[in-house]
């Protein structure tokens, strides 16, 4: 359980990222529920978006949309877990407004449709 805790530490360690990607991953995970866009995150941070989005593919080796929908991904996993709130609901809990492409962007990041994923967790 310790070495979990301090691979989690490691993995989310923001150290070492430059001062302008830590700012737009803070304020994504502050607003994963909402509508993101790099524009928009630019903006609020006072960058240019082309600036901010190859710092960000730099530091993180993702482009920057790629990460907001890999972090609602594991954020929908979580849910889906639990196994007692709709697959819809939990898409729009996650700030996808589009079931089908959720269910598109699930899949890329874990290989199953999310109701795959949440029978798979059940016969666990």
């Amino acid at each position: 359980m310790m070495n979990e805790y301090c691979d989690a530490v490691i993995k989310n360690s923001t150290r070492h990222l430059s001062p302008v990607v830590k700012k737009a991953v803070d304020y994504i995970h502050l607003h994963l529920d909402h509508s993101l866009s790099l524009n928009e995150i630019a903006a609020i941070l006072h960058v240019n978006s082309s600036h901010l989005s190859r710092k960000f593919k730099q530091d993180m080796n993702m482009t920057i949309i790629d990460y907001i929908n890999q972090r609602r991904v594991e954020e929908a996993k979580l849910y889906l877990q639990r196994g007692n709130i709709s697959i819809t609901e939990i898409a729009f809990m996650v700030g996808f407004n589009d079931l089908n492409y959720f269910t598109r962007v699930f899949k890329k990041f874990t290989s199953f449709t999310p109701s795959q994923y949440m029978k798979s967790e059940q016969d666990i």
